[in-house]
C-alpha cells in the first residue's frame, strides 16, 4: 500500500497559512480518483525532495510547505480549487497538478495569468498546454506565459513508441485509446508516425472514459491480428485491455504510455498478463544507480521512510528540485508574479543526469523520451 506523505490531502475548505514566513506551495491533485496511483507516487517524490532541503535550512531559512487539494477525479473543480489556494490560502507558487482535464481547463480560463503565479511541474503530457509563445506549432495548443514543464508531451511519447515497433520489424501497428482529446490527440501523432514509414494502421479501438468497458475495442483490434498494439489510456483501462488482449494473443507485444505506473499495472492486470509490456518513460529509471539524481531520490525517499521507487516518483522529486532551484536563485526577497521570469533566465538546469531547458517563449522543459519493459520477475527493465 502507498502512503501518502504529503502535508495536508484536503476535500473541503483549507484552513488559512500556519507558516507565515515558509513558502508555501499549492498543489490540485487528483489523489483519489482514476489518477490517484500515478499522483500519490508524484507527490511523495516532490515531498521527499522538499524534506530533503528543509533539512538543510530551507531557502534563505524559509521552510517548502506543500498544501494539497483533492480533486477527485473530478476535473470541473480544479479552477475553483486552484483559485482558493490563491486567494484564501495566499500560496506563493503551485506545483505539480494532476489530471489533464483539469489542467486544461485552468489553462483556457488564464487563471495563472488573471493571479500572476506561476504553476511548476504539471503531471500531464497534455500537447493542449505545450504551446509557446511564436505560435509555430499546432494551433490548438495553449501558450501559458506562467506554466512551466518538465517532461515530454504524450505525442512525443507515442511517436517513440511507434518508431520502437518499427524497429522491431513490426509492420501491422494497432492502437488502443480514450475517446476524448487525449487519447484522440495521441492517435494522432500515432497515425502520423506510421504514415512517414509509409504504413497504415493495422485496426484501432476506442474505449468511452466514462463507461470503462474495452470489450469492443479488444474484439476490432484482435480481429485484425496485429503484430503490436500501442495503448493511449488511462490506467484502469489499460490494465483491462491489458488482461483481455493477453487471453485472445498471448505473444502480443503491448505499449503503452508512462501515465502508467508498471507496479500499478502488475497489481492490476497481474504479473502474468503484464509481463513483456513496454512503458514510455519521460525520466531516468529511478532504479538506476549510475544517475546522480536517481540516488539521490532513492536516499530522500528511505530517509522518509518509503521502500517504493517508481518513475512517478522520480517525476515528482525533479519537479520538486528543479522549483527549489528557482527559488534558490530568486533570493531572499521575490514575489509570485516575478517567478516566471525568473524560472525563463536558468536556461538550461541539469538536475544529476536529467536537463531541463527554458527561454523566453517556450517552457516545455524536456522531450526526452525512453522506454522500459516489465520482466517476468516483476522488475522494470530500460
Amino acid at each position: 500500500m502507498r502512503k501518502l506523505i504529503t502535508l495536508a490531502i484536503l476535500t473541503g475548505s483549507l484552513c488559512s497559512p500556519v507558516w507565515a514566513d515558509d513558502i508555501l506551495i499549492g498543489q490540485v491533485a487528483d489523489m483519489t480518483g482514476p489518477e490517484g496511483a500515478w499522483s500519490t507516487d508524484f507527490t511523495n517524490g516532490a515531498k521527499a525532495a522538499f524534506d530533503q532541503i528543509n533539512a538543510q535550512g530551507g531557502i534563505n531559512g524559509r521552510k517548502l510547505r506543500l498544501v494539497t487539494i483533492d480533486t477527485k477525479g473530478q476535473p470541473g473543480k480544479g479552477v475553483t480549487a486552484t483559485e482558493q489556494l490563491i486567494e484564501k490560502d495566499k500560496v506563493q507558487v503551485l506545483f505539480g497538478f494532476t489530471g489533464s482535464a483539469q489542467i486544461e481547463q485552468i489553462a483556457r480560463r488564464k487563471v495563472l495569468q488573471k493571479n500572476g503565479v506561476s504553476l511548476f511541474a504539471p503531471l500531464s503530457g497534455s500537447d493542449m498546454i505545450r504551446g509557446i509563445a511564436n505560435g509555430s506549432g499546432d494551433s490548438r495548443d495553449v501558450y501559458v506565459p506562467e506554466m512551466f514543464h518538465i517532461r515530454a508531451s504524450y505525442s512525443q511519447e507515442a511517436r517513440k513508441l511507434v518508431k520502437q515497433a518499427i524497429n522491431l520489424g513490426m509492420t501491422r501497428i494497432a492502437v488502443f485509446y480514450a475517446n476524448d482529446s487525449f487519447g484522440t490527440r495521441g492517435l494522432e501523432a500515432i497515425e502520423a508516425e506510421v504514415g512517414r514509414k509509409k504504413l497504415a494502421l493495422a485496426a484501432k479501438g476506442n474505449y468511452d472514459p466514462n463507461k470503462n468497458e474495452v470489450t469492443e475495442a479488444v474484439n476490432q483490434i484482435s480481429q485484425a491480428q496485429p503484430q503490436t498494439v500501442i495503448m493511449v489510456a488511462d490506467e484502469a483501462n489499460t490494465a483491462r485491455f491489458v488482461k483481455a488482449m493477453r487471453a485472445r494473443m498471448p505473444g502480443l507485444q503491448l505499449l503503452g504510455l508512462s501515465l502508467i505506473s508498471p507496479q500499478q499495472l502488475i497489481r492490476d492486470a497481474g504479473l502474468e498478463a503484464a509481463q513483456g509490456v513496454g512503458l514510455s518513460q519521460v525520466v531516468p529509471s529511478p532504479f538506476n544507480s549510475t544517475t546522480p539524481v536517481a540516488r539521490a531520490y532513492r536516499d530522500a525517499v528511505a530517509r522518509n521512510g518509503s521502500k517504493e521507487i517508481t518513475y512517478a516518483g522520480l517525476e515528482g522529486y525533479l519537479g520538486a528540485r528543479s522549483l527549489i532551484e528557482v527559488l534558490q536563485k530568486a533570493g531572499a526577497q521575490w514575489s509570485p508574479d516575478k517567478l516566471s521570469k525568473i524560472a525563463e533566465s536558468m536556461g538550461s538546469m541539469d538536475l544529476g543526469g536529467y536537463t531541463i531547458e527554458y527561454s523566453t517563449g517556450d517552457h516545455r522543459g524536456s522531450s526526452a523520451v525512453d522506454i522500459a519493459v516489465i520482466s517476468k520477475d516483476g522488475r522494470v527493465l530500460n
